[in-house]
């Protein structure tokens, strides 16, 4: 049962409700959302039922206990069949991804002795704890009756009883949120505050949206209306400071709905709130970090995401917004540093999303709540909300883990936009949507189970001169390489960025990682700036892949009059321990064990071990790359065929060498 990633065909899955016909997001990761169709079940007025959304499969197969089980656990010493507990006689088998766990519930349940084997799955749900509140039918953004699945599937986490319960959000805004809202009130928490000179419409927007109080019979339920908030005010250096600084013991996440103007303009954070910010992430929470939640920007194809010092930081989870068509809204900036997408206003019906607002009619509207809130600000604190149903979920999780929770349990959306495409290690990913539109529900999920990251780990290229003139309007520019070792299982990839130039703004600037993968990060644009001094670029978009190989940095000048001379970059690769490419056995004898598996060592048996496997012409072994050359697009995709290439792209790996 083969199952390609994000196939819009359904497949037969055992759920333990029986085999229904199901159309999976993400077979090839632990945890994914579901659908299923209905050409199995025929209404009486005829036709085919509308797919129904809502299903969560994840990546283990529940079984009872028989002797044939028994039988096949025994034949198979490397698979272990755990208690289910709470269920005597009923085991549970976890597998690498959810397509590995219904083709394992299929082939068992077909095994001589009939064993009852079904995915371990979370259903569609009619909850009873959907708020009551008189305009939830309004938030479509939680629960979209009219077009189902368009949403941020927040109901599936709060029927698991994750409501935000013991978390903090920090609302960082222009001014205070109105703490005497009849919606925010009861959430207010005084010590998590900063007073500011005067009462936001826009922050209290953002609050509510995040922390609005449910079944108070008033207004609408935010996503985590059981969390509690404070409110801080930003504006010049030292009240960012303050605010990034303020009560890192306390608050868990800081919701940030503001950034630079929106106007193509490549800024940098000043010296003093980069500081404030990386002391708040690695040393909040007791050292598990606080979490920055950022609007991406509406600056839409004049801006992106990587000129926004704030949003495009490693530190950061940069959101962009999807409107009620589920489309990429028209002010969504894209970026190769965007890290998903979350619903807010846009869409050709205009739906906005339901808030409190100012009480009376001093805000967007007159009463106390909006239906028009919008842009990116809207959409991150939706995000903001998720990770608090997540915390509660798992308190131990760190920054680091919450971002790499929210990559897995994406939704993907918009499937047929131009921008997708599938990186080296598997993850699709989009300069429009990131990793996917935020799924509460997949993410309360992964977290429960989510084991937790090792140390990070980095690799400095160290400064590479270039001092190369880049050509007034033309496309060829200039290319330079840097080789990087192996071991690295990426997060980020961040360029530092040296030129001078009469308008920064005309340069292009690609960065290409040695598995194919290509990281768009500057485009042309009206910024007139003279130039870029340690500007820092990053990208997300080799997330999983292995950081070894040659490493391209493509600069070219896209408009005309203008000049513009590349100095000097340098590439920083950050993640976490993980296999080397170059690493490939523990022995050159066919007959050993460690042949033709890794055993963290790079040595001679290694390339040895490759050579053979080209000479025998093994495709999956020795098939690496379509061209030997790292500025060829071809380089680092497999190509079907083994020749020179192949041989020239493993060396560049083995010279690399390994972190």
């Amino acid at each position: 049962m083969a199952l390609a990633d994000g196939s819009l065909t359904p497949v037969a899955v055992r759920t333990g409700a029986g085999i229904e016909p199901l159309v999976i997001a993400s077979p090839e990761a632990p945890v994914s959302a579901a659908r299923r169709v209905h050409t199995d079940i025929r209404p009486k007025a005829g036709g085919v039922r509308e797919p129904t959304p809502g299903y969560t499969l994840l990546n283990r197969v529940i079984a009872r206990e028989s002797a044939a089980l028994t039988d096949w656990l025994v034949a198979k010493r490397d698979v272990v069949g755990h208690p289910l507990p709470g269920a005597p006689g009923f085991l549970w088998i976890e597998t690498a991804s959810v397509g590995e766990a219904v083709e394992l519930a299929h082939a068992l349940s077909m095994r001589p002795g009939g064993i009852e084997a079904y995915v371990d799955t979370s259903f569609p749900t009619t909850t009873r704890s959907v708020p009551t509140d008189p305009s939830f039918p309004l938030q479509w953004h939680l629960q979209n009756a009219q077009d189902p699945g368009r949403d941020a599937n927040v109901v599936p986490a709060w029927g698991l009883g994750y409501t935000g319960e013991g978390v903090v959000i920090g609302v960082i805004d222009i001014g205070n949120v109105q703490n005497v809202h009849g919606d925010l009130s009861g959430r207010y928490l005084p010590q998590a505050s900063i007073t500011a000179a005067f009462i936001g419409a826009h922050a209290t927007a953002v609050a509510g949206v995040a922390v609005a109080t449910a079944d108070n019979g008033y207004g609408g339920a935010g996503v985590a209306y059981r969390a509690r908030y404070g409110t801080m005010p930003q504006g010049s250096t030292s009240q960012i400071v303050a605010a990034f600084g303020h009560r890192n013991d306390l608050i868990h996440i800081k919701n940030n709905s503001w950034g630079p103007i929106d106007n193509g303009t490549a800024t940098q954070m000043p010296s003093a709130v980069a500081t404030a910010l990386e002391t708040a992430v690695l040393n909040g929470r007791d050292g598990k970090g606080v979490s920055f939640v950022w609007a991406g920007g509406n600056g839409g194809a004049i801006d992106r995401v990587d000129y926004d010092p704030y949003a495009s930081s490693r530190y950061v989870i940069a959101v962009g917004a999807i409107d009620d068509d589920d489309d990429v809204a028209g002010y969504s900036e894209f970026g190769s540093s965007l890290m998903l997408v979350a619903p807010s206003d846009g869409g050709p019906a205009n739906r906005g999303i339901f808030t409190t607002d100012l009480l009376g009619a001093s805000g967007y509207a007159p009463g106390d709540f909006t239906s028009s809130f919008g842009g990116t600000s809207a959409a991150a604190p939706i995000v903001s909300g998720v990770v608090a149903l997540m915390l509660e979920a798992n308190p131990d999780l760190t920054w680091r883990d919450i971002q790499h929770v929210l990559i897995h349990s994406t939704r993907i959306c918009d499937p047929t936009h131009p921008t997708w495409t599938v990186n080296s290690a598997g993850y699709p990913v989009s300069y429009a949507y990131g990793f996917g539109a935020v799924d509460a529900g997949a993410a309360v999920v992964t977290a429960l189970e989510w084991p937790g990251l090792p140390a990070q780990i980095e690799y400095d290229s160290g400064v590479v001169a270039v001092g190369a003139m880049i050509a007034d309007n033309d496309p060829v520019g200039v290319t330079r390489s840097v080789t990087i070792p192996g071991g690295i299982r990426i997060e980020t990839v961040e360029l530092v960025m040296n030129a001078t130039s009469t308008f920064i703004g005309d340069l292009h600037i690609d960065v290409r990682g040695p598995r194919g993968t290509s990281s768009l990060v500057a485009t042309a644009r009206p910024d007139p700036g003279q130039g870029y001094t340690n500007q820092v670029f990053t990208s997300r978009r080799h997330f999983g892949e292995d950081s070894g190989g040659v490493w391209s940095v493509h600069v070219s000048d896209r408009a005309p009059q203008d000049v513009s001379t590349w100095t000097n970059f340098r590439l920083v690769i950050r993640g976490t321990p993980g296999p080397c490419a170059a690493d490939m056995t523990g022995s050159t004898d066919p007959t050993a064990p460690s042949y033709g598996v890794p055993d963290g060592v790079l040595d001679g048996s290694d390339f040895f071990y490759f050579l053979d496997r080209f000479v025998a012409g093994d495709l999956a072994g020795a098939d690496l790359t379509g061209s030997a050359e790292p500025t060829d697009p071809a380089y680092g995709v497999p190509d079907g065929m083994i020749d020179a290439a192949d041989f020239f792209y493993y060396l560049d790996l083995f010279t690399a060498g390994c972190v």
